[in-house]
């Protein structure tokens, strides 16, 4: 299926979630019970993140929630898969005049040339299998559940807990990324209208670490990571070599390199532009980029 629901450091592949305002119900299809249970424990769950792999597309749900209720029963389904038929790619043609149907020109006379994306032809089919569904609700928490929750958050600003945070701005991102739940959510530094002074500040958004791309980086609500905001935020990758053993998960937003293998819906891309000879920073993923920044390796 290749649908995932991510929270913090943990992901589930789901079947299918239906939302209202005071309440959210998951379906997952042959999943393990008590992984489910473990997944969504016994905390308000301020958001989640849904990915479906096959489209490439990632979306954050606000919830402010918790696990209310659970249940399993043996049931058919209709799972719908995806499969790429033809890869993105890019071509260059000549401007032209809708009007006039001539050719545009610049100020020196050339034409002008501009870049059309065309995207990937994706092709869905429908297949009915049998197991075991678990449905489990979401419920907006009541009075004492948020109560509990502010308890463990007062807990956590301690003097300690604040000195800790303020010296883990001064880790590397390897280290910084065995510890990252020390960080502050992105969400929480938009609240305070929080500015980063310095660049590299690291934050978490959902359980992906980033850190500032420049100095005096205000946090705002319409700039979020991993959305154009390349300028801002630099997505933190797990330690991997970029080799073709160890390729790198591609992500938008990350810092990309010459001559590294990355890994994306389990094809594989090598980086081939010079402009990445140092890194640069991309807001699209190798397969949108085939042609131009990256080589497709294998696909899988």
């Amino acid at each position: 299926m290749a649908k995932l629901i991510k929270y913090k450091d943990k992901t589930l592949e789901y079947y299918s979630y239906y939302k209202t305002e005071t309440s959210c119900i998951f379906s997952f299809f042959n999943i393990d019970y008590n992984s489910v249970l473990d997944f969504f424990g016994n905390n308000i769950i301020n958001n989640i993140t849904l990915t479906d792999d096959a489209l490439n597309k990632t979306t954050t749900i606000p919830l402010d929630m918790k696990f209310s209720s659970i249940q399993s029963e043996t049931s058919s389904i209709i799972l719908k898969t995806h499969s790429v038929i033809k890869e993105s790619y890019y071509t260059e043609e000549a401007l032209v005049d809708p009007e006039t149907g001539k050719p545009v020109l610049d100020e020196s006379g050339h034409q002008i040339i501009e870049t059309i994306f065309h995207p990937a032809e994706i092709k869905t089919s429908e297949s009915k299998q049998s197991g075991t569904l678990i449905t489990v609700q979401l419920e907006t928490p009541s009075l004492s559940d948020r109560l509990t929750t502010l308890t463990e958050d007062v807990k956590k600003q301690s003097v300690a807990y604040q000195v800790s945070a303020l010296f883990a701005q001064t880790l590397d991102d390897t280290t910084a990324l065995s510890i990252k739940d020390i960080y502050e959510q992105w969400n929480d530094l938009v609240k305070k209208n929080f500015v980063a002074k310095d660049k590299d500040y690291k934050f978490l958004y959902n359980s992906d670490l980033y850190k500032t791309a420049k100095e005096n980086v205000e946090f705002q609500s319409q700039w979020i990571p991993g959305q154009n905001t390349e300028s801002l935020f630099t997505y933190i990758d797990e330690d991997h070599i970029g080799t073709l053993e160890d390729p790198i998960p591609a992500k938008v937003n990350m810092e990309y390199f010459k001559d590294k293998y990355y890994i994306e819906n389990n094809n594989l891309y090598l980086c081939v532009s010079e402009l990445a000879k140092n890194g640069i920073v991309l807001q699209y993923t190798p397969s949108q980029l085939v042609g131009s920044y990256f080589e497709l390796i294998e696909l899988r």
